[in-house]
């Protein structure tokens, strides 16, 4: 999956978006999202990161809500505890932690 940082951004955001791509760079966990690379060397900057093909977790949920077995359910509440564990005991929070943002 490809973000962009669009061509009209501010010097402001061009550091929180490159300082975003540091941050990621750290992390080494299955239940967090990897970062694959960084574009820096053209316009429009691009993270890639890997592709999560059932995009994401609201999303999810609400196509396959009729589907879903309580054990997956409780399996994917796992995961987003296990991964919000690795971010804090590398001393991150998540600020915005949401179904929207789980992928």
């Amino acid at each position: 999956a490809i973000q962009t940082l669009k061509g009209a951004a501010t010097e402001h955001n061009r550091c929180d978006f490159l300082t975003e791509a540091s941050i990621m760079a750290q992390f080494n966990d299955p239940n967090v999202i990897r970062l694959e690379g960084v574009v820096t060397q053209s316009n429009p900057l691009m993270i890639v990161t890997e592709f999560m093909e059932h995009g994401s977790l609201d999303s999810f949920l609400r196509l396959n809500e009729s589907k879903l077995k309580l054990g997956q359910l409780i399996k994917m509440l796992k995961d987003v505890a296990s991964g919000m564990k690795y971010l804090s005991e590398m001393n991150y929070i998540h600020r915005d932690l949401a179904a929207r943002n789980i992928l």
